[in-house]
């Protein structure tokens, strides 16, 4: 059911449609109209009779709620976690070395470059500004750094 001429409609008119039941969609249209104290009113009353749900988005599912963390688990118990807990404790320096690097590689990149490359290594700029990297087979002309 559309809403005709929703930017002269009169209260009483409005007053007809929350009465024989409309759904927010339709609501919506008549919200570029200059009553909005008047449309927040028919929202709430419908919100009230119960017919009123809420704006879905299209082709995408709301995001849950999260529930909140309330609890402390011991996962010493867990064989899984002890695995994975090993590896972290194992890679953590390493990741640690590889972002300094990455992060001193980028500084070295000089502002108006679009592409740098050497060593094995290609840094790109992005249009955006960000830099990314990739890394290239060594030539066999070219020593590899010690």
């Amino acid at each position: 059911m559309l809403i005709p001429r929703a930017q002269r409609l009169p209260a009483k008119a409005l007053a007809n449609y929350i009465h024989l039941g409309i759904n927010f969609n339709t609501l919506r249209l008549a919200s570029f109209c200059r009553r909005h104290p008047l449309i927040t009113c028919a929202v709430f009353i419908l919100a009230l009779r119960g017919d009123w749900e809420p704006p879905h988005l299209f082709g995408v599912e709301p995001p849950q709620p999260r529930l909140e963390a309330v609890r402390v688990v011991d996962m010493s118990a867990s064989n899984s976690w002890a695995e994975f807990a090993a590896t972290f404790r194992r890679t953590r320096p390493a990741y640690q070395e590889h972002e300094g690097a990455k992060a001193d590689l980028k500084k070295l990149v000089p502002e108006d470059a679009k592409e740098a490359v050497g060593h094995g290594l290609r840094a790109r700029r992005s249009k955006s500004g960000a830099i990314s990297f990739d890394l290239l087979d060594l030539e066999a002309g070219h020593a590899a750094l010690q």
